[in-house]
């Protein structure tokens, strides 16, 4: 069992001289035999007698404190990226990692109150060459719309891996944001048919908005009718035209105020020809 910590100990002093040490190379509770361990290690004081589940929590335990001392001591120095696994420190956003030393984009945490605070840390990741922090979620696949005719009546919940006060709480701390939106079409509308509304999307806090990526808040329009140039002049998008030809709206979304969409909701697609595909980007933003 005495492996266990000099094979930690071996690491933490591989750090403290600027190599890297996977955590692979580490020991784990399941390397120990039991029948094996006669003498306990200088430090190590279990109340005896243990059996060997009880050991081998302990054991785990003391594995943890170390690995947390050691991708502490890592972050310190910038050298940790992904080959201590995601690093937890006091860092607001992914522009902040980068300025730390970091460059291998992957998974890190973000802290914004602070190790042993109220709110837990949380996982992002981080394109470290741009100092940007994304958000992922369940909607970045074409989704389809099938059966639902009555405006409104197709409710898509977008869920994120992270909490939205986290999200909105990251997002205070950046001075751009953005998400691409789409929807892909055949004799569905997308947002409105003469004086009727059938689709929208929501805001972070359930505010309808009725536009489309590409288009100014509040227009009623998709990028193709900011740009005059939809595939029926009397429309605004191109799915507005409510053709059987396949057709597409897609663009940016920028308000900050309103990001990241909670919800993607549409109608339209009741008939047996009727079909819909939304997709929705990872929410990504820039820090200075």
């Amino acid at each position: 069992m005495a492996s266990v910590f000099f094979l930690l100990l071996a690491a933490a002093a591989s750090v403290a001289h600027g190599t890297d040490t996977p955590v692979s190379a580490l020991a784990s509770p399941a390397m120990v035999n039991c029948t094996q361990v006669v003498n306990y290690p200088a430090g190590f004081s279990p109340q005896a007698p243990l059996g060997c589940t009880e050991l081998k929590q302990q054991i785990a335990e003391e594995v943890a404190q170390q690995l947390e001392s050691l991708a502490n001591a890592s972050a310190k120095i910038g050298r940790c990226g992904t080959t201590c696994g995601p690093i937890r420190h006091s860092f607001r956003n992914c522009q902040e990692i980068k300025k730390a030393g970091f460059t291998e984009n992957g998974l890190y945490y973000l802290d914004l109150d602070g190790p042993g605070h109220g709110r837990p840390p949380f996982e992002v990741n981080c394109d470290l060459a741009t100092g940007t922090t994304a958000f992922t979620h369940d909607s970045s696949r074409d989704v389809v719309v099938k059966g639902k005719e009555s405006p409104g009546s197709y409710v898509y919940n977008v869920s994120y891996e992270v909490p939205m006060h986290d999200i909105r709480a990251v997002m205070a701390t950046a001075h751009k944001c953005e998400q691409w939106i789409q929807y892909k079409c055949y004799s569905a509308v997308l947002m409105k048919s003469s004086s009727t509304r059938y689709g929208w999307w929501a805001s972070w806090d359930g505010r309808p908005q009725h536009y489309w990526g590409g288009a100014h808040p509040g227009s009623d329009q998709c990028a193709c009718g900011a740009a005059g140039n939809c595939a029926n002049n009397a429309t605004t998008c191109n799915c507005d035209n409510n053709d059987a030809v396949w057709r597409v709206d897609n663009g940016m979304l920028r308000d900050i105020a309103a990001l990241p969409v909670s919800a993607i909701v549409l109608g339209d697609t009741g008939d047996k020809a009727e079909i819909g595909y939304h997709y929705l980007s990872k929410l990504t933003c820039w820090h200075r």
